[in-house]
C-alpha cells in the first residue's frame, strides 16, 4: 500500500491510499470495493485507489444492455468469460488480463457531487499523469468516463 500525500505537504488535505491488488475475480473485487466504501463513509480510512486486473469478465450495467453482447452468457462461460451484473451505469464492459483497472473510493465534498464533472476531473488528472511518460491522453466530448 502506498500513501499518496498532497504535493504541498498540507497535512489537512485529503490522503489517498493506493493499493496494488493484482489479478482478482470481479466478485471479490466488487465486495472489497463495497467494504472499503463503508469504511470510508464511516471515516475509518482515507480515500482509496485500487489498482488491479480481472480475468476475462463482462460487466452488465443497471440498464441491462445484454443486446450489445455478441455471444450468449453460456457461450461466454464456455470460453472462460465471467458475466457479472453490476449496479453501475455506463456501457457493457469487457475486462481482460493485462488491462489495468483503477477503482477510486473517495469522499466527495457537499456541493461537488456532480458525477460527470468528477469523471472529467479524473480524466484530466490521468491525462496529465501519462503525459509524463510521453503519452498523450485526451477527452472526447460526449464520452465522459
Amino acid at each position: 500500500m502506498k500513501i499518496i500525500a498532497p504535493e504541498n505537504g498540507n497535512s489537512s488535505a485529503p490522503r489517498l491510499e493506493a493499493r496494488q491488488v493484482g489479478q482478482i475475480l470481479y466478485k471479490p473485487a466488487y465486495e472489497l470495493q463495497r467494504f472499503l466504501h463503508g469504511e470510508r463513509l464511516a471515516g475509518k480510512i482515507p480515500d482509496q485507489f485500487l489498482l488491479l486486473e480481472h480475468p476475462p469478465t463482462v460487466t452488465i450495467p443497471r440498464r441491462n444492455q445484454s443486446e450489445n453482447l455478441l455471444l450468449s452468457e453460456s457461450q461466454m462461460s464456455e470460453r472462460g468469460i465471467e458475466v457479472f451484473p453490476t449496479d453501475r451505469g455506463g456501457q457493457v464492459t469487457l475486462h481482460n488480463p493485462g488491462q489495468l483497472v483503477g477503482y477510486l473510493i473517495c469522499r466527495l465534498e457537499p456541493g461537488k457531487r456532480d458525477l460527470h464533472s468528477f469523471l472529467r476531473w479524473i480524466e484530466d488528472r490521468l491525462a496529465h499523469a501519462i503525459s509524463e511518460f510521453g503519452i498523450q491522453g485526451e477527452s472526447r466530448k460526449g464520452l465522459t468516463g
